[in-house]
């Protein structure tokens, strides 16, 4: 491990529980002289994180973002994640890694991937944060999913979020299951809305690796940070490879839009069902009429950024929390929900009655 090695740090935990709003509260508290990349994971096809990120990104702020959407970037070969984390390093030359795993991915294979040879001169690995929701170790659908545990198996600190909303009770049932079914000294930090300080990071991390002085300079010689073939952009010997057209696919801009006049997009896993939508920038949508879908299809998780009357509003809504606010424009309008049931097509159609235009 060399002094330009860059600390990593994991955000996990299971939907819904504020992963990408921690990463906000984070973010605020970058010291400015700082770099900071963030990878981030979602279920989701259509790309929602990164969005809503935003804001807060730039050359300027000193902040870079890269998205994988679709599953878990880890399975099967991994690659997706290692190509989308070389063109970060290439682009950004960060002095610290924030990677927010999907909440329904395995975090385990993230941590073997930053953790392989070919990441041992570029990636500390310095802490994993995993976010809970305490109301959820009541719930045997929770405390028995295997992605559930792993999730709290592989962690340095436990960030109990949401505590605000929470009773005694559940912060009681969350020490007891750590207690017996994972290990007894594993850290409890309780927060709210996502608050978490970067000076707790330090505090936990499980070896006290310090932003190297200069950020990582990939014009420097360098090892081959992949190995295996692989038609893609990535560092090898200090040299950006071609990238083709149909690995950023679902990322592009349309340069025209289907005749539906949207783009959608499904996902399944482990018994969550995500759907995805992208509306052009001249659609407006009806909050209110927005909101009774959601309810009607049972979505226990939605984000979305979409052109209003009002404005674009971003709506974030786990189980029966919701939150909505003013946010920066965009070009076009996006949603993502997840369900615990497939919803039938006549039912995902009624979306339609909440854009007037």
């Amino acid at each position: 491990m060399t002094s330009s090695a860059v600390p990593a740090i994991i955000i996990t935990g299971f939907l819904g529980t504020g992963k990408t709003t921690a990463i906000q509260h984070l973010m605020k508290q970058k010291p400015s002289h700082e770099r900071w990349a963030i990878l981030i994971n979602e279920f989701g096809q259509i790309g929602m994180d990164e969005q809503l990120l935003s804001p807060g990104v730039s050359q300027k702020s000193g902040i870079f973002t890269k998205e994988v959407p679709g599953g878990c970037m880890c399975c099967t070969s991994g690659l997706p994640m290692q190509i989308a984390l070389n063109m970060l390093i290439a682009k950004s030359k960060p002095h610290r890694l924030i990677i927010e795993p999907t909440g329904l991915g395995h975090p385990k294979e993230v941590i073997e991937t930053l953790s392989s040879e070919y990441y041992q001169e570029v990636i500390k690995l310095a802490l994993v944060a995993t976010l809970v929701d305490p109301r959820h170790f009541h719930q045997d659908k929770y405390l028995s999913h295997e992605t559930f545990r792993q999730q709290l198996s592989i962690a340095d600190v436990i960030i109990a979020n949401k505590s605000d909303l929470c009773e005694e009770s559940d912060h009681i049932a969350l020490r007891q299951f750590l207690d017996h079914e994972i290990h007894q000294d594993l850290p409890v930090i309780c927060s709210e809305q996502g608050q978490i300080s970067l000076e707790d990071v330090k505090l936990y991390a499980r070896a006290k690796v310090e932003p190297p002085i200069q950020p990582l300079n990939i014009d420097e010689p360098k090892p081959t940070l992949i190995s295996t073939p692989v038609t893609s952009r990535v560092l090898k010997n200090n040299r950006l490879s071609p990238i083709p057209a149909e690995a950023n696919r679902n990322l592009q801009e349309p340069t025209n839009w289907p005749e539906e006049g949207y783009i959608f997009a499904k996902n399944t896993a482990e018994n969550y069902f995500s759907y995805g939508y992208r509306y052009p920038y001249e659609c407006l949508f009806n909050q209110k009429v927005l909101q009774d879908f959601f309810d009607a299809i049972q979505a226990i998780r939605v984000k979305a950024i979409i052109r209003t009357e009002q404005g674009f509003i971003q709506i974030n809504r786990a189980y029966d929390t919701l939150s909505t606010h003013k946010t920066t424009p965009l070009k076009e309008s996006r949603l993502e929900f997840i369900t615990e049931q497939p919803i039938a097509s006549e039912l995902l159609n009624l979306l339609q009655e909440a854009v007037t235009s």
